[in-house]
């Protein structure tokens, strides 16, 4: 069993980018291009606590890490499994990734 959006998703939009995808795999298998799939993660000190458990009288703390800076990972990988990745300690958006910058 697995999370699904599928049925929230425009077929139009989500069939123009399949037929993009389909090209761009094209052209880089013409040597044209060189395709890399992209994903980010970030990690931080500062930890998520939805819900936790302790014994009945007994409180149980985390120690709290209030200045800690996110680090973000970009990631790129090929078709043929080459790897390329940065870390940035700001917000991931469009407005830090150039084609110059990688």
């Amino acid at each position: 069993m697995r999370h699904s959006f599928k049925k929230q998703r425009n077929e139009v939009y989500f069939e123009r980018a399949y037929d993009e995808l389909v090209s761009c795999v094209e052209m880089e298998k013409e040597g044209v291009i060189d395709l890399y799939y992209f994903d980010e993660s970030g990690f931080s000190q500062k930890s998520n606590l939805p819900y936790g458990w302790s014994e009945k009288g007994v409180a149980i703390e985390c120690t709290a890490y209030q200045n800690s800076k996110k680090l973000n990972v970009l990631g790129f990988l090929s078709r043929q499994g080459k790897v390329v990745y940065h870390e940035v300690e700001c917000t991931v958006n469009t407005d830090i990734y150039s084609e110059d910058t990688y």
